[in-house]
């Protein structure tokens, strides 16, 4: 609570108590004195009003760091009530209006017993009185039209910028427009502050506020405010702020104006404006500002700021990389500092929140001598020491914090040392400024006064927080003189770094001098240990571009540079430290750097050696990355073998700046080692690669690929020497080529003879020259003594090689002139004896020349004219060539395309264009000008030709074979593809479907037989060939039916012997009459094979229909030709199973559904009846020619509204035409049809008769499925009452009665999982049924449960309530005398002796009800309302008995409610500790040793205090008589504390010296205090108690006591001085462990956390050989002293 709501409590509280009394009125002034005291009235109401509406005032600036704020003094409540000052002035609000406010601010007090000097008024009094009301009135009406007035001009002042922000506030605060600007205009000071922001030069901020305030005065002119003096709401308001004057409870809106050289207007108003929004989410929370500017840092402006690159605007990109670094450094450190401020608010700690005496110092201590009297006073004495004793442990807990060891990391900057010093200051500071206050010096001075020893321990705490605050506000001092020298290690990169090294240094220095807190070298050191780590820090982020690249993803030129700069980083730090240490040394009064260098710069230095490490990586790949670039074959093994390196290295799981992962170090050894088989494998590959060459040349070429490798160890000159060597045998190769096929010179492909042997010779020749020329013009080899030899040979062999070119050229030549001869050719001839065939005539000489030509042009050889023409007219000659080919192979394509069947009619057309072709065999050559006409003659004739077929084509594709496959893929049966049916909609479907199916495949087999007559017909047109005029042939002029073969006993059908052959070579018009009758009769040949296709394809639908059917008749099966996939077909019909007590049997029948599947098969067959035989002279409605025949092809459209809806997928005939197609069929009845041909099939027969007993087939697997579900049988059971009654008998508990409907709702269950059909053959046999009937009888079976047990519980529940009442009426009986008392005590007996036996059965009956409740079995009222009062009303007995008992028992004082209500209290406090014991105490799992401890002080501190309210408890209880409570569980946690500080104790101590002994280097370990030391742990933890031995922090304690036991022996061992290098070599190669003891690293630690234990028996035999290999020295070295001293004394007795 503040102080302002203290003051305000403290007056209403007087207010309440002595009413003010009413003040006299004041005179009335002159109308120019009012005007004068107007703006008086003004100023001093503006100031009354608590800042709301005044402009802020000027705050003090914050003290400098390390200075203590002055502290301010409160009010002396008790001065100012003595004073009279009127309670009314606390109350002011800012409604009131000024002269009202002014007038109650010179009220008097007058002194009590005196009244009023115008107390005793009289008539001119009262009139007087009333005038100055009057005028009162007058001025307040005044003051509230000039508010109203100065609104309205407040309202007419807002601009276009004004209504902008109005209305983002109105959007954002979900308020209406209008009564935003009402709030605006609520105070002249809003509209200056938006006049302030607009303003050029103006402020750059401006923040409207939306939270919960007290309304505006009268003065703002708005209407319906409540009157002055009445009770005063708060009120949602938007408030204009500068930040400084009100403080933020709800939502903030701000606007900023990063120009503030620009006047805002209504043009610039929406660009120059940004907006944001502040929420807070609890505004009593401490420091919840700076938590929300945190978030919206870090969740706002960081995020975007860090995801975007592009608002640094620098050409250069690296600065511009390292402003943006330095700037969300910046933010960075910003927001931390956020966050530590938060942390210092919230963990400050407040006095007032652990004991509250207000009320004590409001009462009782006002003035110095109330401090006497309550000094006097035991209670408030007593109140206050426990208070002090509360803040006093609540003090040392702080300060025990504080002086608690630090838990740093590798990732603490220096920056971390200032915030805990900060943090530290600011907590004592805060608990300082606590005990400065007046209430607080108050309780100091009773308890002086008293003389209490609690005083010592406060002044001794004061004295302790006095120099924690000084110390920390020392070292914040220093530490902010170092903040601008560390602040270069969080935002500059390495290189920045250095600069400013020696300048912290210094400061560092200066520190450690100057200071009087910070000058240790604990504190220096770890303050030097963090810019250690700092600059690690850095560095790695300056190698990964700050997390966003690792070392190896970056270019390894810039890498390498990075790790230089890392490294000399190091190095000027290290020596800047050098020079300062050297230079203290140098002064003998100063202090001196003696720190622990190795605790400053062994991580950097051990960082800076892994830099290295990875330097060298770096070169050594950059060495062979020449080898990835080489095309070489064969280095693609040792190229990947190097990529693999570099990605092992780049896919390691480890960050290889992680120095302290030795994986690095381990990887960087195979490395090298891999680099050097590497190397040896790509020298021996080079050796190789050279001898394996075939030629010297290709050798050259490899050799200088070798070269470009650039590596220094490949010997490149004795392979050249090697290459060159191999060049001489190579020439005597190629002279033993030359003189073995000079005479058999192969020809290369694709070359002519001529040109293939010159080439095949020159070839040879640059074979021998290039690498002659290398040699020559790249390498000083031929210089050489050696080299004359082979250059001789190279003349030699050169010279043959040019002889052997020119001799064949000339023979080419000559051979030319025959070409002639082959020009003056025809282009075709006939080639074969018996028909003769049309050929090209093109010599291959034509080819050839032209092709020698082209070569040897290109070689620039001579050519000679007949050549040259010929080579220039290749074009007209390939063109001629090309043409009369193409023409030819397009007359033997559409011979080709002719049908066979149509190929003696075709003939006579044939024969006209062959004869086209003859002029070519006769007159025209390759040099004939006419080729051209000739060409085009022959194209016209083909194109006629063209056209007959393509219209023949077009008629037997479209208009036959199209209709054909129609018919053969038209459906006999339309049956849904997706469910299954009932036999009924089977034949149903059948039956109408087969109608409408004939007529559509009449209809299609009418439209193919009449394009054949149209197909002959228009071939025997094209051939120009008379029609017939004998009635035989008639059909041919479409008139008469078409007599098939077989059916003229003078015309024989087949082509055989017995039909006349046909010159093909006639003339149409030429022919005889025989001939034309034979070319009729091959007519009706044609008619007759096109009339078979069309049975063929009713056969095919046929069978593919009834095979459709026969799918569905089977079950599903495995795919053959995917043996993974099953067929999963549907099947054709459903039947259902039905409950039929006493059996479960299946509708329809088996037989049923075998008929209804024949009779459908029959009329599928029978529908092929309407379909006739070609040739035959049809009685039907349809015609051919008529534009709307009766059946109407749905898939053309065309149909009119008069047609009925469509009934199938596939034929929507019209069901007129169904009624008139039937007089149709009766008069074509006796026509042949295609029903005994298709019927006849074989495949149509067999599939028929398998189809007659596939119903009949799925008998066994029907029964089957019956035979499974008659297990269900004892569902419908007679002696079903019977069994349940028998149950019931046995009193089952209601758990077992649930069981026993559980396993029902099981049954339910499993009824519901019985699949909801089966598959039987073509049957789908339906379960729904069945399962329906066995749920109604699972459903009797529960409902035979529940009767019987209501008609049990009813009668139980009778009894009950029966008893209950008749007890209750005797207890009524009201206790007169001893026969009364007799009475009612024999009740009591009595309910006491059934008080078991019916309590006992009051929750079976609570149960029973409630489970027939939840079977929603339906009980009568009466009784379920028996059942729902009976434990009321039994308890309501209990306490009515209870009641009669004390009133008998009343002798005892009834006044101990106190006492009750503390134990009760007690108990509720017991409890709550209790539990927050078990979920939260020390002796939870997983807790650390420092949380167990800290928890343990906890609990510790608030079980003293429970202990001794529980022996004041105790003490009371016995006191009176009561029963006495007994609490184990405080006994229980008595004793585990005290156990649990017996251990933690212990184990606290031990972690300590542990620690003390893993940071001692090896030689200075002190094994027999180490032994010792583990010697006492161990007898410690043997007499802990025993009860501690089943923790596990025991068990974890004395597991490591005895480890570190069984180690001490080893460690003795070792540390012996007879240990010398080769034991320690021993050592490291029995245990593989390296003894590193010229490490300063290697601590007593590394060799402990070794797994060195198990070889123990190695370690004692090397350590004690040493110790005897020690001993035998000292022996020797004695007998060596013994000598030598034997022989000086010799020779003294010599010289005697």
């Amino acid at each position: 609570m503040s102080d302002d709501e203290q003051i305000d409590e403290v007056g209403e509280e007087e207010a309440d108590d002595n009413p003010p009394e009413l003040a006299p009125e004041p005179e009335p002034s002159p109308p120019e004195e009012e005007e004068d005291a107007e703006p008086e009235a003004e100023a001093e109401g503006a100031a009354s009003e608590g800042g709301n509406d005044a402009p802020p005032e000027e705050e003090p600036p914050p003290p400098e760091i390390g200075e203590t704020a002055p502290l301010e003094q409160e009010p002396n409540m008790s001065a100012m009530g003595d004073e009279g000052v009127d309670v009314d002035e606390y109350e002011m609000d800012e409604d009131e209006d000024d002269d009202v406010r002014k007038k109650s601010s010179r009220k008097i007090r007058l002194p009590s017993g005196q009244s009023s000097p115008k107390g005793d008024g009289t008539k001119d009094d009262k009139r007087k009185h009333s005038v100055a009301a009057h005028l009162q009135a007058e001025q307040n009406k005044q003051k509230i039209l000039k508010a109203k007035q100065e609104r309205e001009n407040r309202r007419n002042a807002l601009d276009t910028q004004h209504q902008h922000l109005i209305d983002v506030i109105a959007y954002f605060t979900d308020q209406k427009t209008k009564d935003v600007e009402e709030f605006v205009i609520d105070c002249q000071e809003y509209i200056d502050l938006m006049e302030f922001f607009f303003d050029k030069q103006g402020t750059k901020s401006l923040m409207f506020y939306f939270q919960d305030h007290d309304p505006p005065s009268n003065e703002s002119g708005r209407t319906g405010l409540p009157t002055p003096g009445a009770k005063k709401e708060k009120m949602k308001r938007v408030m204009i702020t500068s930040g400084t004057d009100i403080p933020l409870k709800g939502l903030c809106m701000y606007f900023l104006r990063p120009n503030s050289g620009v006047k805002i207007g209504m043009k610039n108003v929406s660009d120059e404006c940004y907006f944001g929004m502040v929420t807070l989410r609890d505004p009593d929370e401490p420091g919840i500002v700076l938590d929300t500017l945190n978030d919206i840092l870090q969740t706002i402006y960081f995020k975007n700021l860090k995801g975007n690159t592009t608002w640094v605007t620098v050409p250069d990109q690296d600065m511009a990389t390292k402003i943006r670094h330095r700037f969300l450094t910046a933010i960075t450190h910003y927001s931390e500092f956020l966050t530590d401020c938060k942390n210092d608010i919230s963990s400050r700690l407040d006095l007032k929140e652990i004991s509250n005496l207000d009320d004590i110092s409001e009462t009782a201590i006002k003035t110095t001598d109330d401090i006497m009297e309550a000094a006097k006073n035991p209670e408030i004495v007593q109140k206050i020491e426990h208070a002090v004793i509360l803040w006093c442990k609540n003090i040392e807990r702080v300060l025990a914090i504080s002086k608690q060891m630090r838990k740093e990391t590798d990732s603490m900057g220096p920056l971390a040392e200032l915030a805990y010093w900060r943090n530290l200051m600011a907590k004592m500071c805060y608990i300082i400024q606590q005990t400065q206050e007046w209430q607080l010096i108050n309780f100091i001075q009773v308890l002086l006064q008293a003389k209490s020893r609690v005083l010592r321990r406060w002044k001794d705490v004061d004295s302790r927080v006095s120099d924690e605050y000084h110390e920390s506000r020392d070292n914040v001092r220093y530490m902010y003189a170092l903040e601008k020298f560390c602040q270069p290690l969080y935002q500059h990169d390495p290189p920045g770094m250095i600069e400013h090294i020696n300048s912290m240094m210094y400061t560092i220095r200066t520190i450690h001098t100057t200071s009087r807190y910070y000058n240790t070298c604990e504190k220096v050191t770890a303050l030097m240990v963090k810019i250690s780590n700092q600059m690690v820090a850095s560095c790695r982020r300056y190698l990964t571009n700050d997390g966003a690249e690792t070392i190896w993803s970056q270019d390894k030129h810039s890498m390498v540079e990075k790790l230089n700069k890392c490294i000399e980083l190091y190095e000027t730090y290290r020596g800047s430290y050098e020079a300062t240490k050297a230079e203290l040394a140098n002064n003998p009064d100063g202090k001196r750097f003696d720190f622990s260098v190795n605790n400053i710069f062994g991580r950097f230095e051990r960082f800076c050696e892994r830099l290295k490490k990875i330097i060298k990586i770096e070169e050594i790949f950059n060495l062979y990355n020449p080898v990835h670039e080489s095309h070489i074959d064969g280095l693609e093994d040792i190229s990947a073998r190097l990529i693999t390196l570099q990605k092992e290295i780049q896919l390691k799981s480890y960050d290889p700046l992680e120095f302290r992962q030795p994986d690095f170090d381990e990887d960087f050894v195979a490395i090298r080692s891999a680099i050097d088989e590497i190397q040896i494998k790509l020298e021996g590959f080079m050796d190789s690669a050279i001898e394996g060459c075939p030629t010297a040349m290709h050798g050259l070429w490899l050799l200088e690929r070798f070269k470009n490798l650039r590596n220094r160890c490949l010997d490149i000159d004795a392979k050249l020497w090697y290459l060159f060597q191999f060049y001489h045998n190579e020439i005597i190769l190629i002279q033993q080529i030359y003189e073995a096929e000079k005479n058999d010179t192969p020809t290369p492909r694709g070359y002519p003879p001529f040109a293939g042997k010159i080439s095949w010779a020159r070839h040879l020749y640059k074979r021998l020259e290039r690498p002659m020329k290398w040699f020559q013009e790249k390498t000083d080899v031929l210089k050489r003594d050696g080299a004359t030899p082979t250059v001789k040979l190279f003349n030699s062999v050169a010279k043959k090689l040019i002889f052997y070119e020119i001799l064949f050229h000339e023979s080419w030549m000559t051979q030319c002139n025959s070409v002639y001869d082959a020009l003056e050719a025809p282009i075709l001839t006939l080639r074969g004896n018996m028909r003769q065939e049309l050929v090209l005539n093109f010599d291959p000489f034509f080819r050839q020349i032209i092709e020698e030509t082209e070569i040897l042009r290109k070689m620039e050889l001579e050519i000679p004219d007949i050549a040259q023409v010929v080579y220039y007219k290749k074009e007209k000659l390939y063109a001629t060539y090309e043409r009369i080919k193409g023409l030819l192979e397009r007359f033997l394509g559409m011979k080709s395309k002719i049908p066979q069947d149509l190929a003696l009619l075709m003939r006579p057309i044939m024969k006209k264009v062959e004869k086209a072709f003859m002029p070519g065999v006769t007159n025209i050559n390759w040099t004939s000008f006419k080729t051209e006409e000739y060409f085009n003659y022959i194209e016209a004739h083909q194109n006629e030709l063209e056209d007959v077929i393509r219209k023949l084509q077009e008629i037997i594709t479209i208009r036959i074979n199209q209709v054909l496959y129609d018919i053969s893929h038209t459906m006999l049966i339309d049956i849904p593809d997706d469910r299954a049916m009932p036999q009924e909609e089977f034949l149903d479907r059948i039956h109408r479907y087969g109608g409408l199916v004939s007529q559509d495949l009449e209809y299609k087999s009418r439209i193919c037989e009449h394009a054949v007559v149209e197909l002959i017909h228009s071939l025997l047109t094209s051939c120009e060939l008379p029609m017939p005029e004998d009635p035989y042939n008639a059909w041919l002029s479409g008139a008469g039916a078409v007599p098939l073969p077989g059916e003229d006993s003078n015309v024989k059908s087949g082509g055989g012997q017995d039909k006349p052959l046909i010159d093909p070579t006639l003339i149409p018009t030429q022919m005889t009459k025989e001939e034309m009758v034979h070319i009729y009769e091959e007519c009706r040949h044609v008619f007759s094979f096109y009339n078979q296709k069309c049975i063929e394809a009713l056969q095919k639908t046929a069978r593919i229909s009834l095979d459709i059917l026969r799918t569905r008749t089977e079950e599903p099966q495995v795919s053959k030709r995917n043996p993974g996939k099953v067929l999963n077909r549907v099947p054709l019909f459903f039947a259902d199973l039905t409950l039929t007590i006493p059996t479960i049997t299946l509708k329809p029948s088996l037989n049923e559904m075998q008929q209804a599947l024949s009779r459908g098969i029959q009329l599928i067959c029978e529908s092929l009846k309407r379909v006739i035989i070609w040739g035959q002279i049809r009685r039907s409605s349809f015609s051919g020619d008529s534009e709307s025949p009766f059946y109407k092809d749905p898939t053309k459209g065309g149909q009119t509204h008069d047609e009925p809806v469509a009934q199938f997928a596939r034929l929507q005939p019209a069901d007129a035409y169904l009624r008139a197609s039937m007089q149709v069929d009766t008069l074509n009845a006796r026509l042949k049809n295609c029903f005994k041909p298709v019927m006849e099939h074989k495949d149509v027969s067999k599939l028929v008769l398998m189809m007659q007993t596939v119903v009949q087939q799925a008998k066994p697997r029907v029964q089957t499925i019956i035979s499974q579900y008659m297990h269900y049988n004892f569902l419908w059971k007679d002696t079903r009452e019977d069994e349940v009654e028998a149950v019931v008998a046995t009193d089952p508990v209601i758990t077992e009665v649930e069981a026993i409907m559980r396993t029902y709702k099981e049954l339910d269950d499993e009824i519901d999982a019985i699949p909801q059909s089966h598959r039987a053959g073509p049957m789908d046999i339906l379960t729904k049924e069945m399962k329906l009937g066995f749920r109604c009888e699972v459903k009797e079976w529960r409902l035979a449960y529940c009767r019987q047990l209501s008609n049990k519980y009813k009668v139980i529940c009778q009894q009950i309530a029966k008893f209950v009442e008749e007890c209750n009426k005797e207890l009524q009986i009201p206790i007169k005398d001893m026969n009364d008392l007799y009475s009612v005590m024999s009740t009591l007996i009595k309910i006491r002796e059934n008080m078991y036996k019916n309590d006992s059965m009051l929750q079976p009956i609570e149960e029973c009800y409630a489970f027939l409740n939840s079977q929603k079995y339906r009980v009568p009222d009466d009784e379920s309302n028996r059942a729902d009062t009976l434990r009321y009303n039994f308890n309501k007995m209990l306490a009515k008995a209870f009641q009669t008992q004390d009133k008998i028992v009343s002798l005892q004082d009834a006044n101990r409610k106190k006492l009750i209500e503390q134990v009760a209290k007690y108990q509720q406090d017991l409890k709550q500790y209790l539990d927050r014991y078990q979920t939260k105490g020390p002796m939870k799992d997983g807790l650390s040793v420092e949380v167990a401890t800290d928890r343990l002080f906890t609990f510790q501190d608030e079980f003293d205090e429970l202990w001794e309210r529980y022996t004041m408890c105790n003490s009371g209880e016995k006191l009176f008589g009561f029963p006495r409570n007994e609490y184990p569980e405080l006994v229980v946690v008595k004793k585990q504390l005290a156990l649990l500080q017996k251990l933690y104790s212990l184990y606290n101590e031990f972690l300590r010296t542990l620690n003390t002994y893993h940071e001692s280097r090896w030689p200075e370990v002190d094994t027999t205090k180490v032994i010792s030391d583990m010697e006492n742990f161990q007898t410690r933890c043997i007499m802990l108690p025993r009860a501690l031995k089943d923790w596990q922090a025991f068990k974890i304690l004395n597991k490591k006591v005895n480890d570190l036991n069984d180690w001490c022996p080893l460690v003795e061992l070792m540390t012996n001085k007879g240990m010398k290098d080769r034991h320690w070599d021993k050592l490291s190669k029995a245990t593989g462990f390296k003894f590193d003891l010229d490490n300063e690293n290697f601590t007593l630690k590394v060799v402990i956390e070794n797994p060195l234990l198990k070889y123990k028996a190695e370690i004692e035999e090397i350590c004690n050989s040493a110790i005897k290999e020690k001993e035998i020295e000292e022996k020797m070295r004695q007998l060596e002293m013994m000598n030598e001293f034997d022989d000086g004394e010799g020779g003294f007795m010599d010289d005697a």
